[in-house]
């Protein structure tokens, strides 16, 4: 297992008999990062990464610790321990609100993606060569809470046909283009922020060009504030509710989704 603090990092293991957790935290020192005050940056959260040895620490300074099994050094470790083999910067532009933009989820999908959460309301896949695979960008969300993965089956987003330039045509027609396509796949998923927005997204999100399309779909929609007033239809499948600082939703309860607001 691996857990963290905001400074530590801890693999932990239990073998069967043993009443107790064997553990250890590895070294994090300051000339691991790219600068100084990145290396004070909070750490959020961790997940191993599948089929390999690795593991990733995420942190508030948009970098992830990758740690594995290394040659070990002496004084450093002990075998079979991880250490920190390396810092990745995955968010690079800065927060005009702030110093970074923060990674607050992390996740993994299909033993093939690694999946982050921020706190610009981005999400970015990466494979595990830590290279971004497909971004999703224009939710208008706030900071990523929570993402949610169907156990359905993957869809495929095709990307538009790239054309490249092949020495190897026996032609000139053939010399002339090769199309190449590369493909992004997922199963569908959900994603909460910190205003209690819930949205569903499809991999094909990612492919569409027209903004209005690649917000997803809005199954629940932020409640910023506290709530005054709430009432139900005799009639109808609605749900009403309105907060203190003057907003009003109707929500259908059996579709689930608003009506007004």
């Amino acid at each position: 297992m691996i857990a963290n603090s905001q400074e530590r990092v801890t693999f932990l293991q239990w073998t069967e008999g043993n009443s107790k957790f064997e553990f250890y935290s590895p070294r994090i020192e300051k000339r691991d990062f790219a600068s100084t005050d990145k290396s004070a940056e909070d750490l959020t959260k961790s997940v191993f990464i599948p089929t390999t040895e690795m593991a990733v620490t995420a942190n508030k300074g948009g970098d992830i610790l990758v740690w594995d099994k290394s040659l070990i050094l002496e004084g450093v470790g002990e075998a079979n321990e991880k250490r920190l083999i390396k810092v990745v910067t995955l968010n690079a532009v800065k927060d005009p609100k702030g110093p970074y933009i923060a990674i607050t989820m992390l996740t993994t999908i299909h033993d093939q993606y690694l999946v982050c959460g921020n706190n610009d309301g981005t999400i970015r896949f990466y494979d595990f060569k830590f290279k971004v695979v497909a971004w999703f960008e224009d939710m208008n969300l706030h900071t990523i809470k929570s993402i949610s993965f169907s156990k359905r089956q993957r869809r495929v987003a095709v990307a538009p046909p790239v054309n490249i330039h092949d020495d190897n045509a026996k032609d000139k027609k053939e010399e002339e283009t090769t199309t190449v396509t590369e493909q992004f796949s997922c199963s569908d998923f959900i994603v909460a922020d910190s205003s209690s927005c819930v949205v569903e997204l499809q991999s094909q999100v990612f492919e569409a060009v027209e903004s209005n399309k690649k917000k997803g779909v809005n199954r629940l929609f932020g409640i910023r504030s506290s709530i005054s007033a709430i009432a139900v239809s005799p009639k109808n499948p609605y749900l009403a509710v309105a907060g203190s600082d003057g907003w009003i939703i109707i929500w259908d309860y059996e579709r689930r989704v608003d009506i007004c607001k």
